[in-house]
């Protein structure tokens, strides 16, 4: 390397073998390295630049300025900054870095390395025969000194003299470029200097301010907290607001200010506080009318009132700028621009909050994984507990993309998985973490939810399977007919003794047998028992397993039986038919939950007539949705 006046030029690494493949990273010998202990006092963002300029040489490798940070202690962190400057005219180039603080007194250096050639050059080899004889000689020396021989020390004095004038006779180069390396082919680095600054925002303004309608220009008086809470109000509020309702908010903030000397910053904390705690921001409010004779009707919605349950019902969240403006204006209710509103939202990537709060209460999502698998159960792992928890909410979501059938809740011709779920389910072809549509083929078994290894385990005890749990889930979550519960003794389903080899069938057979069970088993039975293809962590059998059984000495699984209508069925199959062939029973029910989400109460009686009337439109979800929000009780109070 070289140094300039004001930096240094690198044209070679040193020490390890010569790299081309930008595995070995050269130490930048520049002096002393940055420190930034006294900078770094807590974690946060940093601004680095870096002014430097580079050639990549005939290698055509970008030049890359490694920047290790803390090395050696556990804040380390390693950043990499490609050098876009030239030798010829140099730049800056540069990067926001998360460091950590530490310790108040703990050294953080910052050590510059780059990814140059290693060895391009080597000793001179002439260089190094006269060199390395004065070295010996020096060493015979000092021993020889040390063992107080005279004799000796005296001839090695006058070798030395000849050793030293050789060495400074040496007219030829110390070093020589390295054989197999080109210098003037070399990459190149030109660093002048490397500024850090901080700590700082990520970005500038950060999203707080932007909430909030702050930029660099908002002044930080009284003016201020005024533009900050006339711009916010009423979006918190989500309608229109009084200014009486922001002079309020102006005043304990700014009195704040005057009476006890406080910052701005924390003034205008004290403000969002009040705000944050008001009925206006923590209730959905959607007063009645105070007159006595309007109060005991329904009456409609206004568009701010409108606008903040539609937000609620698919985001979970306020209404955005576009729903609050369509309700200034007074058109958000309009037919078509409602329906153009709920289509906008529903391709929002806030919608999937729709999918993870309906889909997961619907499904008991929040469930899954819940139950533990017994250690004989060798296949399943973290990867599959998680795949598992994400596949329901993943197929809902492409049911939702789609506007596909609500009966593919059912059965579906498709599954929305990743590799770990394939490989359970014996299905080929599928790679990688990511969830993508695959298509299904008889041989798989599975289809619609029914399938899902989250649920099967869910509805088994970990060692078993549950044929009355799993039946009585069906029931309730896709037909919306809850079984009534057990009698205080009922009992349960006893787990196989010594020497029996007994099937869940089998027992649950012997269960029923007990007069207080039979009525409710023989139509709860069925729904549960056509899964028992499907063992305690949801892997398709032929024959029962778990509890310590298996091979062929097992039963064989029976999945036959009836669903309440006398249709019956001989396997799953059969089963899955029979509830397409009725699926208007659940697209009834499917539809009854949909509205009471929206509507966050319980449909009753009084909703029947909206039920018929959103069941006369396409049994497509996208399309329920748009029915619902278009309904009477979605669009009064």
């Amino acid at each position: 390397y070289d140094k300039k006046a004001t930096g240094v030029e690198m044209w070679g690494g040193h020490g390890g073998k010569p790299d081309e493949d930008n595995k070995t990273w050269a130490m930048v010998p520049y002096g002393p390295r940055p420190d930034l202990t006294k900078l770094v006092t807590q974690d946060g963002y940093y601004r680095v630049r870096v002014h430097a300029g580079a050639a990549p040489g005939a290698r055509g490798t970008p030049v890359v300025m490694r920047l290790t940070y803390a090395n050696g202690t556990p804040l380390e962190s390693v950043h990499d900054i490609t050098i876009q400057g030239t030798l010829e005219k140099p730049g800056v180039a540069e990067a926001l870095l998360f460091l950590r603080a530490g310790q108040p007194d703990q050294q953080k250096p910052l050590v510059p390395s780059w990814n140059g050639i290693n060895n391009l050059r080597v000793n001179n080899p002439e260089w190094g025969t006269v060199h390395l004889r004065w070295l010996v000689v020096q060493g015979k020396l000092s021993k020889a000194a040390a063992a107080r021989d005279d004799a000796e020390v005296a001839r090695l004095k006058v070798e030395r003299e000849q050793a030293l004038k050789d060495l400074n006779a040496f007219t030829g180069p110390r070093w020589i470029p390295h054989p197999t390396h080109n210098a003037a082919t070399a990459p190149r680095l030109f660093l002048d200097k490397i500024e850090v600054e901080g700590p700082l925002p990520k970005e500038w303004p950060p999203a707080s301010h932007k909430v909030l309608g702050l930029d660099d220009k908002t002044p930080q008086d009284e003016n201020g907290l005024r533009s900050v809470f006339a711009w916010l109000l009423p979006r918190a509020y989500r309608r229109p607001v009084e200014k009486a309702e922001v002079d309020k908010l102006v005043r304990i903030a700014a009195g704040a200010m005057q009476r006890e000397q406080m910052p701005f910053p924390d003034a205008l904390r004290l403000g969002l506080q009040t705000m944050l705690c008001s009925p206006g921001f923590v209730f959905i409010q959607e007063p009645q009318p105070r007159t006595a004779a309007a109060s005991k009707g329904t009456r409609p919605l206004n568009d701010f009132e409108l606008a903040s349950r539609l937000s609620y019902f698919l985001w979970s969240s306020l209404p955005d700028d576009a729903l609050l403006s369509l309700a200034d204006k007074g058109q958000l209710r309009l037919p078509a621009i409602l329906r153009a509103q709920v289509t906008r939202m529903l391709a929002d990537a806030k919608s999937r909050r729709f999918v993870e709060n309906f889909a997961g209460q619907w499904l008991d999502v929040e469930q899954f994984g819940s139950v533990e698998p017994a250690k004989e159960y060798k296949s399943y792992d973290n990867a599959l507990k998680t795949a598992s928890r994400e596949e329901p909410l993943a197929f809902f979501q492409q049911v939702l993309t789609e506007n596909l059938p609500v009966a593919s809740f059912l059965n579906s011709d498709f599954l929305v998985i990743n590799e770990r779920l394939a490989r359970h389910y014996g299905i080929e072809g599928v790679s990688g973490e990511t969830f993508q549509k695959v298509a299904l083929k008889p041989e798989h078994h599975r289809g619609g939810v029914l399938g899902m290894a989250g649920l099967l385990t869910l509805l088994a005890d970990g060692t078993r399977t549950l044929p009355v749990r799993r039946g009585a889930w069906v029931l309730e979550k896709l037909l919306n007919d809850p079984s009534p519960p057990p009698p205080p003794n009922a009992g349960d389903i006893q787990p196989n003794t010594a020497g029996k080899n007994l099937s869940v069938r089998e027992r649950l057979q012997l269960h029923r047998n007990e007069p207080n069970c039979a009525s409710c088993h023989a139509k709860l039975d069925p729904y549960g028992l056509a899964l028992e293809n499907y063992d305690a962590i949801g892997a398709w059998r032929e024959r029962q397993n778990g509890e310590g059984m298996g091979g062929a000495r097992a039963p064989v699984i029976d999945a036959s039986g009836a669903l309440k209508s006398g249709r019956e069925f001989k396997d799953l199959h059969g089963y899955k038919a029979g509830l397409m062939a009725e699926q208007d029973k659940f697209i009834r029910a499917f539809t009854e939950k949909l509205l009471t989400y929206a509507l966050g109460r319980p449909v009753g009686y009084v909703d029947h007539a909206t039920i018929e009337t959103i069941l006369k439109s396409e049994p497509r979800l996208q399309s329920l949705v748009q029915a619902v929000v278009a309904s009477e009780p979605f669009q009064t109070k």
